[in-house]
């Protein structure tokens, strides 16, 4: 039986225990490949963290490096994190990093990207295929639902007794991007066909999703789909290890239409679906780097969903709603991304890539805020913080490919 868990107080608030006590997640988020050396955790990471007075840490855990060969787990990174994080007294959440992050397939292992056959894509109307395995292929979701279980068993075996892995995120803000839902074969027979009895009850409505949905019907239906996914993956998990799961989400943001950001996710209009497909999270997660915190925070938290903040802006905007999440929303957890960089000075933060800077006419001798700072200014881009929308289309394909990439470091 595991030491960890979410539910009600005395008082009526949902809690995380423990070890039977409550405790309250002061994370930090390491960023994206952060974790993929225990050499580079040591020399790099922890001695970064000590004294910013934290008590867990938010670090992934990748399927490509765990399963590398299908049948074929290696723990041997997972477990060193695990080691580490005690021997520094650090509570862990892991994010397990499976079929999605960001709205990609981009930490599948290679036995999955290279058979697009078994392991089929999300298809555009027109066609095209793009970088996300879809919910639709049941192959895809019972390879990541026995890898994400082997997973649990394991953290179950070598952690269960001292709790050092409290909580897991399963995927990483999930849905699709470039499009508003799949238009594969699977997905367009599926959309055209009656929305399934438990959604009809739900909503109290017959008929196709269109029928139900109107202009929501593609949002609804991919969040229908990729909940669906989620709860066999969670589901199978939480049979291995009990201990909390939960789903982060991209939040719903300019230019406001579906596939502008990940369609499908778990954002706040669609968390009646989510709700009613994936009952083994305790929470659908708001990321958040929009300037707006406590209208997130306020929107995010409601009677059955607890207020979790696995990913927030680091600077002092962001960080100033620390006591309205905790005190007025009675949040589990607050956690800035990219936690290890507070340490650093300065000129030890990786600045956006040269090619970047070169496109763009920016000085390469600026700091690297200022060097974003400029690239927002220059192309007149909507951004929130950490992603960034491009609106004009005076740059490569390739430039703008970069600077997501430099924005999502």
């Amino acid at each position: 039986m595991s030491n960890v868990e979410v539910k009600k107080d005395e008082h009526g608030i949902y809690t995380m225990f423990v070890d039977s006590e409550p405790f309250f997640l002061r994370a930090g988020e390491l960023h994206n490949s952060a974790a993929a050396s225990l050499d580079w955790m040591e020399e790099k990471i922890w001695p970064n963290l000590r004294g910013l007075n934290m008590n867990s840490l938010i670090v992934p855990i990748y399927w490509e490096e765990i399963e590398p060969e299908e049948g074929r787990f290696d723990f041997s990174l997972m477990d060193g994190v695990i080691e580490q994080a005690a021997r520094e007294g650090m509570r862990l959440v892991f994010l397990w990093f499976g079929l999605w992050k960001n709205a990609e397939s981009m930490y599948v292992p290679s036995w999955v990207k290279n058979d697009s056959d078994r392991f089929f894509l999300v298809e555009k109307c027109n066609g095209e295929k793009i970088n996300t395995v879809s919910p639709l292929c049941s192959a895809a979701v019972s390879a990541d639902k026995k890898a994400f279980a082997r997973v649990m068993e394991h953290i179950r075996e070598v952690d269960e007794d001292r709790a050092t892995v409290i909580t897991i995120q399963v995927e990483n803000e999930i849905g699709v991007m470039g499009t508003d839902r799949d238009y594969g074969e699977a997905a367009e027979k599926a959309f055209n066909d009656l929305v399934p009895e438990n959604i009809s009850r739900l909503f109290d409505r017959v008929g196709t999703w269109m029928d139900v949905f109107g202009d929501n019907a593609q949002e609804c239906f991919m969040a229908y789909y990729f909940a669906k996914a989620v709860e066999e993956i969670a589901g199978e998990g939480k049979k291995a290890y009990n201990i909390p799961v939960y789903a982060n989400c991209w939040l719903r943001q300019y230019p406001w239409y579906p596939g502008s950001y990940p369609s499908g996710g778990p954002v706040k209009e669609v968390h009646k679906i989510w709700k009613e497909m994936a009952p083994s999270l305790f929470a659908l997660a708001p990321d958040i780097y929009v300037p707006y915190c406590a209208d997130v925070m306020d929107e995010y938290s409601y009677e059955e969903n607890p207020l979790f903040i696995p990913e927030i802006r680091k600077d002092a905007v962001a960080s100033s709603y620390y006591m309205y999440a905790f005190l007025h929303h009675n949040a589990i957890c607050f956690s800035p991304f990219g936690i290890e960089e507070l340490a650093l000075r300065p000129e030890e933060i990786d600045k956006p890539p040269m090619e970047i800077m070169i496109a763009l006419n920016i000085d390469p001798s600026l700091t690297k805020r200022d060097c974003l700072l400029l690239i927002v200014a220059t192309l007149g881009m909507h951004t929130n913080g950490t992603r960034c929308w491009m609106i004009t289309r005076n740059v490569t394909q390739k430039v703008k490919h970069n600077l997501h990439a430099c924005f999502m470091m």
